[in-house]
C-alpha cells in the first residue's frame, strides 16, 4: 500500500539528513516569487512530514499573515485562522497544532496567496498522495490562490490514481526541485 510505504520512507530518513532536505525546501519555498506577497496558508507539521514550522516562523517575521488550518470538529472540513505565532497553537485532531477559533480571526478571502500543502507522495501531474480523509481536497475546491505541494524528491511518483475529488496542486516543491503545473503561474 502506496501510504504506508511512504509513511515508512519518511520514519527512516536520519534526523540530520532530514533537517538538511528540510532547509532546502524551505530555501525553494521562500524564493518563490508569490513568498510574502499575499497570506501564506499553511499546514503546521508533525514529524516526519516536511517541516512548515520555518517557513511560517520566517513569514511571520517578514511581516506576512499567517493562517493555519483547523479541522472543523466532526466533518472532514478545514477553516484556516490567521496566526501570530505558532506558540498560540493547541493540540487539535490527530495531534496537530490547531488555533483556537474563539481567539483567533477566520480566513474569508480565498483569492489570493499561497498555501502549502503536504503530501506522502506527489505525481507529475500535481495530483498527491494525502491521508485519505480529503480534507485538502475539499479546501482546494474554492482555494484561488497558488497551491503548493511539498514532498521529498523520493516520493515522487510519475503517475498516481485519483478520484472525481481529487484536486492538483499548481506547483511541486522537493529538496530538488521547483515545477510549476498549471500555466496560470
Amino acid at each position: 500500500r502506496l501510504r504506508e510505504k511512504y509513511k515508512l520512507h519518511r520514519k527512516q530518513l536520519d534526523p540530520h539528513e532530514k533537517d538538511r532536505l528540510d532547509e532546502l525546501i524551505l530555501n525553494r519555498i521562500s524564493g518563490l516569487y508569490e513568498f510574502g506577497r499575499g497570506t501564506l496558508l499553511s499546514y503546521v507539521s508533525l514529524s516526519g512530514e516536511v517541516d512548515t514550522t520555518r517557513a511560517i516562523n520566517l513569514a511571520l517575521s517578514s511581516g506576512m499573515r499567517v493562517a493555519v488550518p483547523l479541522c472543523v470538529n466532526k466533518t472532514t472540513n478545514l477553516e484556516f485562522y490567521y496566526i501570530d505565532s505558532l506558540s498560540q497553537l493547541r493540540p487539535g485532531t490527530f495531534s496537530v497544532p490547531e488555533p483556537d477559533p474563539r481567539a483567533h480571526e477566520l480566513v474569508t478571502d480565498l483569492g489570493g496567496g499561497i498555501c502549502l500543502i503536504p503530501a506522502l507522495s506527489i505525481d507529475r501531474d500535481g495530483y498527491r498522495l494525502g491521508y485519505g480523509k480529503g480534507y485538502y481536497d475539499r479546501f482546494l475546491t474554492n482555494y484561488q490562490g497558488l497551491k503548493v505541494g511539498l514532498c521529498y524528491s523520493d516520493c515522487l511518483r510519475y503517475h498516481l490514481e485519483r478520484g472525481k475529488h481529487d484536486r492538483p496542486v499548481d506547483v511541486i516543491i522537493t529538496e530538488r526541485m521547483i515545477k510549476r503545473l498549471n500555466k496560470r503561474v
